[in-house]
């Protein structure tokens, strides 16, 4: 089984999902995975789990009826599982050509101010709001 993490995005929507793709190669793995359903080469070899709940389903039309996000990046995960590296983000909104760009991952996102600059200060917090440099971008004055 391969695993990966990703940060699933829609319009106003973060899901810290986890998908598992079955793997046949491992022969106590296949006994079992042929045992309840997951054949080789079978369309639905991906279970994709919700972290907040745990929800997880094999099968991308299992999601919430009503609901868009999960069926959507469920079927697109499946489709290109191979391509995605563990922490990428999947924006349903812009897969699907409803926005121009991709999200950037929350995870560079200020915690306290939320402005997408906390990757170069090794911190949940941007420099601005640890004090090292002014909202300008001017390095912060220190008293002497």
């Amino acid at each position: 089984m391969i695993l990966k993490t990703l940060e699933i995005r829609d319009a106003g929507t973060h899901i810290p999902a986890l998908a598992i793709k079955m793997s046949h190669d491992d022969p106590t793995h296949n006994y079992q995975l042929m045992r309840v359903g997951f054949m080789g080469g079978s369309d639905s070899q991906v279970i994709l789990m919700m972290l907040n709940n745990q929800e997880a389903h094999s099968d991308p039309y299992d999601w919430n009826r009503g609901a868009r996000t999960m069926p959507e990046a469920h079927v697109w995960i499946e489709k290109h599982f191979d391509e995605l590296k563990n922490g990428d983000v999947v924006d349903v909104d812009f897969l699907y050509g409803r926005t121009a760009k991709p999200k950037v991952s929350e995870q560079f996102n200020c915690q306290r101010c939320f402005s997408q600059s906390v990757a170069f200060t090794g911190s949940l917090y941007c420099a601005t709001c640890m004090g090292l440099e002014e909202p300008n971008g001017e390095p912060a004055s220190r008293p002497s």
